[in-house]
This record gives structure tokens, sequence and C-alpha cells, in this order.
């Protein structure tokens, strides 16, 4: 679509040209443009277009790529801040990747877990650091949770979770509060990365109980 985007005005630039040539002699020009000059502005921004899409077009990598490529474009860039906080993030993929052996990379799934522990221990801390009315480190805070959860995909909304624990309450034959657990284990098995717990753990509640 970029492409079009960015070579259409040529075009029709130059398919107006040649389009005036079909009903006229071919010694004939059209607001002094030849056949040869229409059909190389034509060429000219066809060529053009493709450039600027080949060169904004990238390839995804997955998150844990992702975050090493922004550090080193910020470490380019000098943006202290972002790099600091992205250092972070890698830090943590890292410990992971040990702990679980498994390489030097780390799927999305294991990548958007580890994001989304560390949104919510960012939050505490600017919880915290704003009841010491801390408003610097506040700030501080706040922008590395930005830079996090930017990283991260939307999660489902009410209905989208309200359906997928009706789904999950039909396939576990859960009857009552007693079968929460059974629920809760095919929701989280099924939607882990997808939704908010504490909501869907609310749901399922309610739902068991009969709210």
């Amino acid at each position: 679509m970029k492409f079009f985007r960015h070579a259409l005005p040529a075009f029709t630039v130059a398919l107006g040209q040649v389009s005036a040539f079909v009903t006229l002699p071919a010694s004939h020009q059209v607001a002094g443009v030849s056949r040869r000059q229409a059909a190389k502005a034509w060429t000219s921004a066809a060529g053009a277009g493709c450039r600027r899409a080949a060169s904004s077009t990238r390839l995804s990598m997955g998150i844990f790529d992702d975050v090493t490529a922004e550090m080193k474009a910020s470490m380019k860039s000098g943006d202290k801040p972002k790099l600091e906080g992205l250092r972070m993030v890698r830090a943590a993929f890292l410990t992971e990747t040990k702990a679980a052996g498994s390489g030097d990379k780390l799927p999305d799934e294991k990548c958007i877990a580890i994001l989304r522990k560390m949104s919510k221990q960012q939050q505490e801390s600017i919880d915290m650091y704003r009841k010491g009315k801390r408003d610097d480190l506040v700030e501080k805070e706040t922008k590395t949770k930005q830079l996090i959860d930017a990283m991260l995909p939307q999660l489902a909304d009410e209905a989208m979770t309200q359906k997928w624990v009706d789904e999950a309450i039909a396939s576990a034959g859960a009857k009552g509060p007693s079968d929460m657990g059974k629920v809760m284990g095919l929701l989280m098995k099924a939607h882990k990365t997808e939704m908010d717990g504490g909501l869907a753990q609310r749901l399922v509640s309610a739902q068991l109980k009969g709210e």
C-alpha cells in the first residue's frame, strides 16, 4: 500500500500524458511531453515507489530481537532513559534464558510473561514513590513502565474475556465454585498472554457462584 501512496500521484500525471497520445498522431506531443518522456516519467515513478516501499519494510523479528535492535538504535541516538529501560528488559530476558537453559533467545510467549510481570512491578514502585512524594522517581518509573507496556500486546476486553470464560466453563463441565481451579487452568493454558488474569478470575467466580 505504501508503494501506491507514494507512486500514485506521479503515475496519474504520467498516465494522463500517455492516454492523451492515444487519440493523437505519433508525431504530436501533449503539453510538450513526448511518448518517450511520458513513459520515462511512469517508469521513474514506479521505481521510486518500489524503492521507498522496500526501504520502509522491516520484517518482524520477535520481541527478544526487537529489544536488542531498539537498544542499538537508542545507543546511536543517545536516548539514555530509553536505553536504560531496554537494558533492564534485556537483562530480565537473559536471566530467564539462563534459568530455563533455552539458549540465547526466548519465544514471544515467555517474553510477554516477563514483560507483564515487570509492568506490574513498575506500577508497585510508582505507587510506593507516589506515597513517599518522590515525584522525580514517579516520573522515572512511569516512563519505564510506558516503555514496557508498549512492547505488550493489548489485552482482551471484558466482552471477549467473558466469551472465553463461557467456553472454559462449558469445556470443564464446571458446576460451582469448587471447579474454579479447573476453569482457570483451561483459561490460562489457552489465553495466558491475551487476557487480564484478575478480570478472568472475577468473571469465573461470579458465574460459578451464579451472581
